[in-house]
């Protein structure tokens, strides 16, 4: 019988709304919330299609990630990319960032980035500026890690000014511009993006920020030979994180 013919209409809308739900609350770094959202989507999710499946796949993949459990989220992502080579990038824009970000946190590297020169490539084509920033912003942290850092600044900072063209926060592209910035030892350009993310992250509660700006900052520190320094303030990033529902 065809995948989710058993399943009532309300279902699949259900499982929809919880997986869409999850992906804002983890954004904002409410991990556990996000956790909560997306084991129920893919409970309720289980007699449906595969999209409506594949959806809360991909959100419980991003949770279990965050919270340590790698084997988990690969498990959860092998359908997800297979389901994603099918499907138009710009309408799953969602789920294929999320797909790439994951893959990224797991050093599947070839994975994430040719997930997200699909989407810059889709989005450039139907001229979707308004989703365009996200992919170039998560593209240029594929970027640091291959060592590609003249072209990461440049995606990061066309991320940027997109988002300000078309009136977004955008406060991940302005944090992974300053996190390239970090990594070339440039300390102005760092700390003012750095600082700006940050400011970005406090107007729009964006929990995990501190975070990801601390790292950032440990990487100027350790380009500096402070190892002390950038070893404090790791201690102080896996304090914070257990909070978060991180590890």
């Amino acid at each position: 019988r065809r995948a989710g013919a058993g399943a009532p209409p309300y279902r699949g809308r259900a499982a929809g709304m919880l997986a869409d739900a999850a992906g804002p609350a983890f954004m904002l770094g409410e991990v556990g919330p996000a956790w909560a959202l997306a084991e129920r989507a893919q409970r309720v999710s289980r007699l449906c299609g595969t999209a409506t499946r594949r959806v809360a796949d991909v959100m419980l993949a991003v949770c279990r990630a965050t919270h340590g459990d790698r084997h988990g989220a690969r498990e959860l992502l092998e359908p997800a990319h297979s389901w994603l080579e099918g499907q138009s990038t710009l309408r799953r824009a969602q789920e294929t960032i999320f797909t790439a970000m994951i893959a990224m946190w797991l050093e599947d590297l070839e994975r994430a980035d040719a997930l997200l020169e699909r989407l810059t490539s889709e989005c450039r084509q139907h001229s979707a500026l308004g989703v365009l920033p996200y992919p170039l912003a998560l593209r240029s942290g594929v970027d640091l890690r291959l060592g590609r850092w003249q072209q990461g600044v440049a995606r990061a900072a066309e991320s940027v000014q997109l988002a300000q063209e078309t009136h977004q926060a955008n406060a991940y592209g302005v944090f992974f511009l300053g996190h390239l910035y970090a990594a070339r030892g440039d300390h102005a350009e760092a700390e003012e993006h750095l600082s700006r993310a940050e400011h970005l992250a406090d107007r729009y509660r964006i929990g995990c920020m501190p975070l990801y700006t601390a790292a950032a900052r440990g990487v100027l520190e350790l380009g500096d030979g402070d190892v002390d320094g950038a070893d404090r303030r790791r201690e102080v990033r896996v304090r914070r994180w257990p909070p978060l529902g991180c590890r």
